[in-house]
Formats: structure tokens, C-alpha cells, sequence
């Protein structure tokens, strides 16, 4: 009798271990539900928020006029407050700069980890000359350009901005300084300079987008006698024979004498994390046209 006894007290037990188990683990499966169920409501109230902030971002960029001749290469920085959060904004020129994710969408999956072989895409051409410019060797800039690729074909989307070059392998804070002035992350991943936009410190761009075939010295000769109004058109390099053989047919799509082009980056912090939206824009006479966005989510 005893010895039933204690086998039934045993079944308890274990029934009430294994209900125990059951009612823990239901528990965890409905903290985990809850959880994406908040995650999937955040990202998607932070995109929305985003967007109300690119369209106040818009009407702020056009109630500034002329003064956006002021803001230089850094741009304009504000908010939008919203009962959900603040909305930080930056807007900047992008005319002068070296777009990263033209290197990165010219190279294509295929060519991930496998620069060598196959002569490389004029936009990767165009990258190294910059680097060598600055003064850095063949060997770094490939390893920088193929560290470019890799990471935005791992990782599965575009560079945001371009401050995500100092978490790459081999880029310190010296290197990061010499290249983010050169550089830019555009969603819409386009290569395209306005010679009228460069200033002296831009000066191995712009030698690099003629694919190096001028010299520091005849650019800087140039630049010293470019107009007030700018160039506005190629015919100041019409009579540079260096030019003239290089045959370059592509060389008035990728010197464009525009100056709207713009990204607009903004931020937002909710619970579950940070937000960010990078928005390309071409403002034009019927309005600004919004040619690349990317939507992402950081470290809280």
C-alpha cells in the first residue's frame, strides 16, 4: 500500500513538473510574440514618423531659398518634435563627393571577395585613383574598396552614411578623416561630381573622375581661373589634349553641372531602438523629386 502510495505521489509530481514546463514554456512563447509584436509595431510607426520628417525636412529646405547657399558642405541640422519622439535632420549638398554605393552596385554580388581577374568597372577605377590621390597604395585602396563591397553584399543593403566606413577592418581614425571628405552614401548610387561644387580640398575627386589623365598642378591652374558664375559646362577642359585622348565617352555623365542634388538623413530613437531614413532628393522647378531612399535600424 505504501509503495503505491508513494508511486502515485510520484505521478503527481511529475505531472505537476511537466504542467510546470509547459505553463514556462508557453510563457516564454508569448514574451517572444509580444516582443516582435512591438518590435514589427515600432519599425513600422518609426518609418512612418520618418517620412512625416522628410516631408517637413522638404518644406524647410524650400522655405530656406537662397540661404541654403550658407550652409557650405556640412549642410543644416534641425528637428521635428513629434509626441512619439524628436525627429533629427541634416540636410547636405551631395555634388562633390565620391558616391560609395556606385562602387558597391557596380561591383554586383558576382565580384564579392573576387576583385582579381576581370579588369575592373570604371567606378572602382575611379575609387583607387581617388585613394592614390590621397596617397594611399594600390594594395590598401583595393583592400578598402573589396571591404566596401563585402560588407554591403554581407550585410544585405547600401551604406547609409558614410561614418560606417570607420567599422570596417583597416580604417583608423587618421585614414577615416583623410577619406570622409572625398566621400559620400547616396541611395540612389549614382557617380556624379558638379566641377563648379569642388573646392581645393576636393581637387583629387575631381582629378580622379578624369580618370587621373590631368595633373594637381594644371587642375589647381584651372580652379584659380574658374569664373564667379562656375563653369557651367565641360568647354573648360576642351582644349586639354590629355583629355582628348582619353576617349572617354562617359566623362559629361559623371560631370554633371547640377547642383540639386541633396540627401536628407534623418533619426529616431524609440523603444525598441534607433531608426534612421537616408532620402536622395533632385529638387527641380515642379518640385523635389525623391530618387533613393534606405530604412534601417541601429543600436538603441
Amino acid at each position: 500500500m505504501k509503495k503505491q502510495r508513494g508511486m502515485a505521489l510520484l505521478m503527481v509530481l511529475l505531472m505537476m513538473s511537466l504542467m510546470a514546463i509547459v505553463a514556462v514554456n508557453i510563457n516564454d512563447h508569448w514574451q517572444r510574440s509580444l516582443a516582435r509584436t512591438q518590435s514589427q509595431q515600432d519599425r513600422l510607426r518609426a518609418k512612418w514618423l520618418l517620412l512625416g520628417g522628410e516631408i517637413y525636412a522638404q518644406q524647410r529646405w524650400r522655405q530656406a531659398g537662397e540661404q541654403r547657399k550658407a550652409w557650405g558642405a556640412s549642410g543644416a541640422a534641425f528637428s521635428m518634435r513629434t509626441e512619439e519622439g524628436e525627429v533629427a535632420i541634416r540636410l547636405r549638398r551631395v555634388d562633390a563627393c565620391f558616391n560609395v554605393n556606385a562602387l558597391i552596385r557596380a561591383a554586383g554580388p558576382t565580384e564579392v571577395g573576387d576583385s582579381e581577374g576581370a579588369p575592373p568597372n570604371k567606378e572602382r577605377r575611379i575609387f583607387m585613383l581617388l585613394l592614390n590621390n590621397l596617397g594611399i597604395a594600390d594594395a590598401q585602396a583595393g583592400a578598402i574598396a573589396d571591404a566596401i563591397v563585402a560588407r554591403a553584399y554581407g550585410e544585405g543593403y547600401l551604406m547609409g552614411d558614410i561614418s560606417e566606413l570607420r567599422e570596417l577592418a583597416g580604417i583608423d581614425r587618421e585614414l577615416y578623416l583623410r577619406l570622409a571628405p572625398q566621400l559620400c552614401a547616396v541611395p540612389d548610387a549614382e557617380l556624379q561630381v558638379n566641377p563648379d561644387a569642388v573646392d581645393e580640398a576636393r581637387l583629387p575627386l575631381l582629378r580622379a573622375m578624369l580618370m587621373n589623365a590631368l595633373g594637381g598642378e594644371r587642375l589647381r591652374t584651372l580652379l584659380a581661373a574658374r569664373p564667379p558664375q562656375g563653369w557651367q559646362t565641360l568647354t573648360f577642359l576642351s582644349q586639354e589634349k590629355a583629355l582628348q585622348t582619353l576617349d572617354d565617352d562617359a566623362l559629361d555623365e559623371r560631370l554633371k553641372f547640377d547642383d540639386s542634388r541633396w540627401i536628407a538623413q534623418l533619426q529616431l530613437t524609440l523603444n525598441d531602438g534607433r531608426y534612421r531614413l537616408v532620402s536622395a532628393w533632385q529638387p527641380g522647378q515642379s518640385g523635389i523629386t525623391v530618387s533613393g531612399r534606405q530604412f534601417d535600424r541601429g543600436e538603441g
